[in-house]
């Protein structure tokens, strides 16, 4: 169904798991949890949702933020 709709609006070279990479990298990249993430593209585990989620430099060092934000 995806390759005949990409066909109609005539895009050339359009493959679903690129787009399937980019929706999951740009969720992490806005800060949604990798558990939401999971559930919204019904993966059955986080390391599903870690081979998609191309994770940005920064990731860890946010999470560190919010520790220290919480005084830990």
């Amino acid at each position: 169904a995806f390759n005949k709709a990409a066909a109609r609006a005539e895009i050339e070279g359009l493959i679903f798991d690129v787009l399937h990479h980019r929706l999951v990298s740009s969720l992490v990249h806005e800060g949604v949890p990798l558990y939401d993430i999971t559930q919204l593209m019904g993966h059955k585990s986080l390391e599903m949702v870690k081979r998609y989620a191309h994770l940005p430099p920064d990731y860890q060092e946010n999470t560190i933020s919010a520790l220290y934000k919480l005084g830990h």
